[in-house]
């Protein structure tokens, strides 16, 4: 099964040392992140939490670890662990998901909540990245934010082409209607509605995961432009 990551990572820790679970913790809350630490940690586990985009065809929970992971038992203690919090693990992995390996004591841990990821809906998590502008008259960049804010920055120049209106650059963001999304200015003065297209390409290198905003309309203070994000295969 082929999965698609952001980042290559490997981690290398000491033969003797506990085994390590990286706990992808992307669609969860503090509560739940919090939790799920305490109970690993308890069992003498090495929690190390991050917020990396998971794979992309990574729909459910799912457990990744090392063939070298020094405790077999150590797997089966992580899966009765979230399993006794209400986590179900849809499978379990050797190696690698995707771009992310695991050599020596380590587990990848990624946990998705029921519904949060489906093949026909995108999550807010998902979309939270940084936007390079694209086909428009001045560099930028839109940022759109886990805590549904957004935040835009474009060179100095631009400010003047828009007779120093700033206003529109801060805001608040959501998913109205798959695959439209709503950018509204923290003034409520500004409103913009940008279309989600995915697309992939293919370079020297590998496979390259594109997602684009494309504006519903040519507003006055983004000219025709367009936003794009890339995650390599």
């Amino acid at each position: 099964m082929k999965f698609i990551s952001t980042l290559l990572l490997c981690f290398t820790l000491l033969a003797c040392s506990s085994t390590t679970v990286h706990l992808y913790s992307r669609y969860l809350s503090t509560d739940e992140i919090s939790t799920i630490e305490n109970k690993l940690t308890d069992l003498g586990f090495n929690v190390e939490t991050n917020m990396l985009a998971f794979p992309d065809e990574v729909k459910q929970s799912v457990l990744v670890y090392s063939p070298f992971v020094e405790n077999e038992q150590s797997l089966n203690t992580v899966i009765d662990s979230v399993s006794a919090l209400g986590w179900k693990l849809s499978n379990s992995q050797m190696l690698k998901e995707g771009n992310h390996w695991y050599i020596k004591n380590n587990v990848g841990l990624f946990l998705v909540p029921e519904g949060a990821r489906t093949h026909d809906i995108i999550a807010m998590q998902d979309l939270s990245n940084t936007y390079q502008s694209k086909d428009c008259k001045s560099v930028g960049q839109i940022t759109l934010n886990s805590d549904a804010s957004y935040t835009m920055s474009f060179e100095k120049s631009f400010n003047i082409l828009i007779h120093n209106r700033t206003d529109f650059m801060k805001g608040n963001w959501k998913i109205t209607a798959f695959p439209y999304v709503e950018l509204k200015s923290l003034n409520n003065e500004w409103f913009f509605y940008f279309k989600i297209q995915s697309s992939k390409i293919v370079d020297n290198i590998g496979e390259v995961n594109i997602v684009e905003l494309i504006p519903e309309n040519n507003y006055t203070v983004l000219p025709k432009c367009k936003f794009a994000y890339g995650q390599r295969s």
